[in-house]
């Protein structure tokens, strides 16, 4: 969505709200297309005392395969996002991020909310932190069941279990 922010701008104490939904099912992470429902942007655009801010959060479910299990599971998440609007680069010396140069009084929030999205998106994913996989000799679920299988013995140290037998 585009907002067009001259009368925010030009009227202090304006604010103006939104809420709308983004199609990111062609977004590809990890190989594979995480983010199948449409994403919830809402939030508002105000100018404080001449300050103007955007307050936004986006809301959606990501479905994936847990890198350890390979169940497939699915999460919601909720993301904050929150940055100050200034006409031009020369009005601020941040560099850090936190404001959104918009030279032409235009700004295109689906590019804002899509970057944060991508950058907030786990490199790994887990269906819960004590995953505890696949067993690597027989493959079966760890987190259900326990496996009997012994780690194989490195040849080059068999030679070493006579001393310990």
């Amino acid at each position: 969505m585009v907002f067009d922010l001259k009368p925010i701008f030009n009227n202090e104490g304006l604010s103006v709200s939104f809420d709308y939904t983004i199609d990111l099912s062609a977004l590809s992470h990890g190989g594979v297309n995480p983010i199948n429902e449409p994403v919830r942007v809402f939030g508002s655009i105000k100018n404080t005392t001449g300050i103007v801010s955007v307050d936004a959060e986006t809301d959606f479910t990501y479905k994936a395969i847990c890198d350890r299990c390979a169940n497939e599971v699915t999460k919601k998440f909720k993301l904050p996002i929150t940055r100050g609007l200034i006409c031009s680069r020369a009005d601020s010396e941040d560099e850090g991020g936190d404001y959104i140069t918009v030279e032409d009084m235009l700004l295109d929030f689906d590019e804002i909310a899509t970057e944060e999205i991508v950058l907030n998106l786990p490199n790994k994913f887990l269906c819960k932190e004590s995953c505890m996989g696949l067993c690597p000799i027989c493959g079966i679920d760890l987190n259900l069941n326990q496996c009997n299988c012994k780690e194989p013995i490195d040849p080059r140290l068999e030679g070493l279990l006579q001393f310990l037998d």
